[in-house]
This record gives structure tokens, sequence and C-alpha cells, in this order.
């Protein structure tokens, strides 16, 4: 399973904090789908790009409007918090002013798409959005986008801009009305406001939409109620059996089982002591290279784990 994400690091972010980064497919920050769904490219040779290969990229995609690669995902994830920039039409086409974009360009004089928030912008918000929905092939996951005014402790160099979210969160449940009335969303990462908080120490630096440990733990949660995912799928002890077989130059532990979609660590012991780690893989089956007298009990433990990181262990005496 796979998701695609259009939108911002807070829905990157869940995977990124919950260690399972290999479920995202395609991620697509810092564009508007104002922006994304315009057929007319921008001028990109007229612009200077970030150092950030990354920020290059997504700065590209937004200039050339490149279709989001969702061939191998099987949900999208879709988030507003990037339309919290302005949108211009400096270069040819409307374009997402982006800080990637701003901080390598020096654009002396703005010509401003429309004003976010306003009436024109929800009306031309609705066409873009109807236009979106027809080139999205798969289920969509709205991920409520809201900044916080909260500090998970206090840090005297903040200072938190009330009225810049107060307003930022109002044109975010706009725009999301819309999304509702346009889309086919199969439900909504909606996590409780009393975890709405933003991490003053977190990765990325302070920001009102980054957040504490805690919110990413339960939007992941949501995300798989959502999509009906079991984590423990195929991981129950009785769906595995680990076998020995040890002669005088090698030891062999294999195991059986249901065992595709999972990844296997070997820890070999000769008595209590560990003697050798064999790192994950997809390998079902381990041959350590066995130089103990037969008094010496060598046996191993395997630890079986999922695509979500959920683990077991098994373990077998020879």
């Amino acid at each position: 399973m796979k998701f695609g994400i259009l939108g911002s690091c807070i829905s990157r972010d869940i995977f990124r904090e919950m260690k399972l980064d290999h479920l995202v497919g395609e991620y697509r920050a810092r564009t508007s789908i104002h922006s994304i769904t315009k057929s007319h490219k921008a001028d990109i040779s007229k612009i200077n790009f970030p150092e950030s290969n990354f920020q290059s990229k997504m700065v590209k995609h937004d200039f050339e409007k490149t279709e989001l690669n969702l061939g191998d995902c099987d949900y999208l994830i879709l988030d507003l918090i990037d339309e919290r920039f302005e949108l211009i039409t400096n270069y040819g086409s409307v374009v997402t002013l982006s800080n990637e974009l701003r901080n390598a360009n020096e654009i002396e004089t703005i010509s401003n798409y429309v004003v976010r928030g306003s009436d024109k912008d929800l009306k031309l918000w609705k066409i873009a959005v109807k236009k979106f929905s027809e080139l999205i092939e798969i289920p969509i996951i709205l991920h409520k986008s809201r900044l916080s005014s909260e500090l998970n402790h206090k840090n005297a160099e903040i200072m938190v801009d009330y009225n810049y979210i107060n307003a930022m969160n109002q044109k975010l449940i706009n725009y999301e009305k819309i999304l509702h009335e346009e889309l086919d969303i199969i439900g909504t990462i909606d996590v409780d406001s009393e975890l709405l908080i933003s991490d003053v120490d977190h990765v990325w630096g302070y920001s009102p939409y980054h957040y504490i440990y805690q919110y990413y733990e339960e939007a992941l949660r949501q995300i798989f109620e959502i999509t009906n995912t079991n984590k423990r799928l195929k991981l129950e002890k009785n769906n595995f059996t680990l076998h020995t077989e040890r002669n005088y130059e090698q030891f062999l532990s294999k195991v059986t089982g249901e065992t595709s979609d999972l990844t296997f660590a070997y820890y070999i012991f000769a008595n209590d002591e560990i003697v050798h780690k064999e790192w994950y893989s997809s390998n079902t089956e381990y041959i350590f290279h066995n130089n103990y007298s037969k008094d010496v009990n060598l046996f191993t433990k395997v630890f079986i784990k999922n695509c979500f990181n959920e683990v077991i262990t098994i373990t077998s005496e020879n």
C-alpha cells in the first residue's frame, strides 16, 4: 500500500515521524490547486532555482504543471497548508509564490493572480477543484488543515501571530467546504484540537504547522481507520514456523508460513550469547557458518517485520 500526497509537511511528516517513509509514493508540495490545474506552463527560463534539490524539483513541477505520478499509489492525501502562499502571474502563467521561489529570485513587482480568500478566489477555486477532480482516479483522503496557536512549551523568542493564524484558518475552512462539495472524499484526517500544538523543537524548526509527535501518531491511526488497514496483518506467531538444521559447517534457520511482503532479521545465539546479527531482508532463510562444537547450544531468534514497522519474534532452539 502506498500513499500519494498533494500538500505539505503536515501530511508528509506523519510518515516520517512514524518511520513509514516507504509507504509514500508521490509527494508534491509548494503548489496550489489553482496552479496545478492550469494548462499553460510558466516560463521557467526566467528564474533561479533554490540550492536544495527537493525545493528545486517542487518549483519546477509548479511551473511546468507536472501531473501527479500516482500510478503506484492507492490513496491520495490532500492538505491545503501550502494554499497559504500568494499566486502570481509574473512568468506567463499562474504559479505559487512559495518561500523557495521568493528567496531564490528578486521579484521587484509582483503581479497577483487573485486576492486569497476573496469571493473571486473562491469562485476560481471551485473551478480549479472541479478540474482537479477529473485528474485523480484514486480515492482521496482530506487532511483537515489548521495552523496552531499553541506551543508545547514556552519560548521567549517565538511570537505567535494570532491574527495571521485565525485569518488563515478561516481561509482553509472556506477552501475545504468547496473540496467536500466537488471531490469524492472517502475520509477526513481530523485530529482533535487538543493535539493541534506546535513543537518548538521540531526537526524543521518552529512553525504553526509543525506539530508535536502525538499529532502525527493520531493522524496515522485515522489513516489506517479510513483505509480499513489492519496493521498486524500476517503478524500472528501461529502463522509462522522456524526450522533449524545443524551440521559441522552450517547452521540453517528457515521461516515458513505467510511470509510474503515481510522482512526478517536473524539473531544467532551460542548458548545465551548473541554471536551474529543478520539485519532485515526479505530472505526467509539464513545460513550461519558454524564452527562451534556439539556441546554448544545454537539457536535462532527471528524478528519478523511488516510494512508498518510492527514486529514479532519467534525462537527455535536446536
